[in-house]
């Protein structure tokens, strides 16, 4: 009889301590996706946004520029991604030492109880990728220290930033010398024709499922841009391949030849009736030149926005 008594008390004690214990667990999963106000934040959200990151939506909280995250009531940090203009991001966030102003990072939770919970997505109030567009008839100027007021490639910049086409290459520069690769002009491209999903799986035995430009390889295969086995992501994009990808994206329309003498072409008699590009002298077109992101960004903004 004594002994039952005692059991009986051990295991009334045993409940009632481990009752907080599973009402906590209980609203830890209730409360799924986890959000930041369920782990520790020096700072409050200034809010919420949706958008589309690698592929996928994802609900983005927007924090002030330096906020520092930490492991807090039960819920631990683990590995943390970043994307920059779309693109995976190789240097590393610390979530302890401030949220960088640029870009849109992932943070993974885990708790002791359940091991991996969820992701967190978080991105900094200023970030160019966050900033909502202006309602205004022309593009606002870009704030960008290496973009000038009178370059040829100002407005060109501040509409392909309008239009989520890129952003910066940090939260002040855009790096307009900078050379376009094959990946950027047409993941470039499928933004700017609303980042359709693609129908069939890639087929480029050189394109990753999870790079950032895997939709719009597949997309661009579908409509007829590119073809083979091969894609060559992060082969340097020249003038000729920048006109012939947005001329297949126009739907191979015909026009009066140029008259150039290193390059015949319709693709480039296409380019210079409709005024995306012209020649780099009076008689060359220099085909094989690399396109730098001012001059990718100028050729788009003639073919779609004007």
């Amino acid at each position: 009889m004594k002994k039952r008594v005692v059991s009986l008390l051990l295991t009334c004690v045993l409940c009632l301590c481990l009752m907080p214990v599973a009402a906590q667990a209980a609203e830890w999963y209730e409360v799924k996706p986890f959000y930041p106000e369920y782990f520790g934040s020096s700072e409050p959200t200034t809010g919420t946004k949706e958008m589309t990151v690698d592929g996928q939506t994802v609900t983005v909280s927007v924090f002030p520029v330096g906020t520092q995250f930490s492991s807090f009531n039960g819920l631990y940090i683990g590995e943390t991604e970043s994307y920059v203009d779309g693109t995976p991001s190789y240097t590393p966030f610390d979530p302890a030492e401030g949220l960088p102003a640029q870009g849109v990072h992932r943070i993974k939770l885990y708790s002791m109880y359940y091991g991996y919970e969820g992701d967190v997505w978080v991105t900094a109030e200023d970030s160019g990728t966050t900033a909502e567009s202006p309602e205004t008839d022309e593009p606002a100027a870009p704030s960008f220290t290496d973009v000038a007021a009178d370059a040829y490639y100002t407005e060109p910049v501040a509409w392909a930033v309008e239009q989520g086409i890129t952003s910066g290459t940090t939260s002040t520069t855009f790096s307009p010398n900078n050379a376009c690769t094959r990946a950027q002009i047409i993941t470039f491209l499928w933004r700017a024709a609303g980042s359709p999903e693609p129908e069939t799986p890639c087929a480029f035995t050189d394109v990753k499922a999870d790079a950032y430009y895997a939709q719009a390889v597949t997309w661009a295969a579908e409509n007829g841009m590119v073809s083979g086995s091969t894609f060559s992501p992060d082969a340097p994009c020249t003038r000729l391949m920048a006109v012939e990808f947005m001329w297949k994206q126009a739907g191979s329309p015909s026009a009066a030849a140029a008259d150039f003498a290193d390059i015949s072409s319709d693709a480039v008699n296409w380019a210079v009736e409709a005024g995306v590009t012209g020649g780099t002298t009076a008689t060359t077109f220099s085909p094989d030149t690399t396109c730098t992101r001012a001059q990718i960004v100028t050729f788009l903004y003639r073919a779609f926005a004007q």
